[in-house]
Parts: structure tokens; sequence; C-alpha cells
């Protein structure tokens, strides 16, 4: 039933069929955590890519985090690449995925991916913090008591 159904979207997207982009994209994306699930990485990232093509942030972020951290994926053949991995990241962020702004913070904050930047980390862990990232909150908390209460003072 459910390839039917991604059969029958694939076609319909395919076809120019822009009402079929948002579900296909769920499905597959749906189809990828149940295979990340399983253990199956490399039929997972297939999944993900094409979901994230379509624009799921939920898939993006996913795929940001298969190219920023392949090792902790066995088997889904993919070779780190951190310019990846913040591209995708960053589609993801852009959309309001509050994981993939947290990480966007992490990367500006640590220059990794990115050159270093203190001013856009900081917006990235206010965003992720705005939509709800315990993460980024704990983050900003911290460097404000660490500003406030400087060490040694």
């Amino acid at each position: 039933m459910r390839d039917d159904a991604l059969d029958a979207l694939e076609k319909a997207v395919s076809q120019g069929v822009q009402e079929a982009t948002e579900p296909l994209a769920l499905l597959l994306y749906d189809a990828a955590h149940a295979r990340q699930e399983l253990g199956d990485h490399q039929a997972a990232f297939a999944s993900f890519t094409r979901s994230a093509e379509l624009g799921n942030r939920e898939s993006q972020y996913a795929l940001g985090m298969y190219y920023g951290s392949p090792q902790s994926y066995p088997g889904c053949n993919v070779r780190q690449n951190f310019a990846r991995a913040v591209e995708w990241t960053l589609s993801a962020a852009r959309q309001g995925h509050p994981d993939a702004e947290c990480k966007m913070g992490k990367c500006y904050r640590d220059g990794r991916g990115v050159q270093k930047d203190e001013q856009q980390a900081r917006e990235w862990y206010e965003k992720a913090a705005a939509h709800g990232s315990k993460e980024a909150k704990e983050y900003l908390e911290q460097t404000q008591a660490a500003a406030t209460h400087p060490a040694g003072k």
C-alpha cells in the first residue's frame, strides 16, 4: 500500500502536481526513518536525500547529520563532508528546525564547516531557543552567566 502511494505521488510530482510534493516528502521521510531504525543506513540516506530535495526539513537535518558524522551510521557509504553537512543543516534551519538552528549556532561558534563568527552563532542560538531548543536555551544562559560573572572577578 505504501509503495503504491509513493509511486503515485512520485508520478504526480514528476508531472508537475505541486500539491503532491509535501505528502511525498513526508512519506519518504517516514520510510527513511524506519530504515534508519532498522540499521539500513544506506537505504535511509537515499530516502532522506530524495525527501530533503523536496524540501522536508527533517530530512534535510538528517542529511546534515549523516554528512557531519557518517561514522555514527554504519554502512551508509557517506564520506564526511562538513560543507555538505552545513548546507543541509542550514536548509533545515532556514525553515525553523530548532535542532538545525542550534547546530548552526555550534558551527559558527566553533568554526566548523563555516568561518567562526560569534555574532552568527548567537543569532542561531537565539532562533533555536525561540523555537524551543532546550540545548540552545542552556547555552545562552551559560554565556550570559559567564558574561555577567567573569572568572577571577
